[in-house]
């Protein structure tokens, strides 16, 4: 009897860890979504963030670019091969 109830607690476990999880990463994201509100509120803010937001575009773009470039490299070294 002892074994079925261990194996009932780690299931119900199983079944709680998850739920948890998704109520506290539900209560995070709704708390980034307020401080993301009231920190656009700010005009200086948001020309920050549109800076920010380009810069890391741009940065993408060059990195994104990179790998293709190598990638290529190395197929054209593979067919030489």
């Amino acid at each position: 009897m002892k074994n079925r109830n261990q194996h009932d607690l780690v299931e119900e476990k199983r079944i709680v860890d998850p739920v948890i999880a998704v109520v506290a990463t539900a209560v995070v994201g709704a708390g980034a979504v307020v401080a993301g509100i009231v920190a656009l509120n700010n005009e200086k803010n948001r020309e920050e963030v549109k800076q920010v937001l380009s810069d890391t575009k741009d940065r993408s773009v060059r990195a994104f670019n990179k790998v293709k470039k190598e990638a290529k490299d190395m197929i054209q070294r593979v067919e030489k091969s």
